[in-house]
């Protein structure tokens, strides 16, 4: 069983950014288990409207551009988009950068390419795997 590197600090700040869509949007943010392998179910009036992945970064929006955009793994992506598929819901991405708070809202799963990312300070092998690239012009402001 591979460990889980979630902490509690990780976890308050995602509960932040999720509080900050459930005022926007007039919505209830629902923790999802852990075999569903997305953050929130999105609901408003005691229906499920869409599913989120809330990804934080201790890196500012312009270095994401420095670096060709933002990158989330491929598998990820993948479950997100048979859910949405499947749901004919939409996918949300909410990113928190240290600067910004910024969300894609998609039920289409184009993307800008496919690299070889991930943690390498953890010496952790299943830390490294394909990612999608998000170029950020796709994001919006929170």
């Amino acid at each position: 069983m591979r460990p889980l590197y979630e902490t509690q600090a990780n976890l308050s700040v995602e509960q932040k950014i999720a509080d900050r869509l459930r005022l926007r949007a007039n919505c209830s943010m629902i923790k999802l288990p852990i075999r569903y392998h997305l953050d929130y179910a999105v609901e408003r009036d005691k229906r499920i409207i869409g599913f989120a992945e809330i990804k934080t970064t201790k890196y500012q929006v312009e270095t994401h551009i420095g670096y060709g955009g933002f990158k989330m793994s491929f598998a990820k992506w993948c479950h997100a988009e048979q859910m949405s598929r499947l749901s004919k819901l939409p996918f949300i991405l909410l990113v928190g950068f240290p600067d910004a708070v910024r969300y894609i809202q998609t039920k289409e799963f184009d993307h800008d390419g496919l690299v070889w990312w991930g943690r390498a300070d953890r010496a952790d092998s299943q830390d490294m795997e394909p990612a999608i690239v998000l170029d950020l012009s796709r994001f919006k402001e929170l």
